[in-house]
């Protein structure tokens, strides 16, 4: 991994460079890759600041894990379910879903971790983002 300098403030970067045998298909499709436990976000470069924006529509809150828990493992646990991203803040787990659908799905399932902890969700609401907006993507101006 490297780190790219002299990008404008709150913005950061990092490059990082995947096994030749990466299925790239996958990296299209996923929104985070887990680097040492951490679930760093992927984008592609070309996204608008709305389609990002959309990225953060459907997420839940998840409270009942243990505090040695890696953000890699909660997402793991949620994965099946479609769970595509995910952080800790105060012990709660922020589990991002492509689809409203999803996360009102996984917030309704009964859990439990392996050490017999009843994982329970709640919706994070926010106003939504058009779906128009977020569909189109920036024209090509070569």
């Amino acid at each position: 991994m490297q780190e790219v300098d002299n990008l404008p403030a709150p913005q950061w970067e990092i490059l990082c460079t995947f096994n030749p045998a990466t299925n790239f298909r996958l990296l299209n499709s996923i929104w985070a890759v887990n680097v040492q436990g951490y679930n760093l976000s992927i984008t592609k470069a070309h996204l608008t600041t709305t389609q990002l924006d959309y990225r953060k529509q459907h997420v839940a809150g998840f409270r009942g894990f243990n505090h040695r828990i890696t953000e890699s493992q909660a997402l793991r646990l949620f994965r099946p379910y479609g769970g595509i991203t995910g952080y800790f803040h105060q012990n709660i787990a922020y589990i991002t879903f492509k689809t409203y659908d999803q996360m009102m799905s996984a917030c309704r399932l009964r859990l439990y971790t392996d050490d017999d902890r009843l994982i329970t969700g709640k919706p994070r609401l926010i106003r939504s983002v058009p779906m128009q907006s977020v569909l189109q993507t920036p024209q090509d101006n070569s």
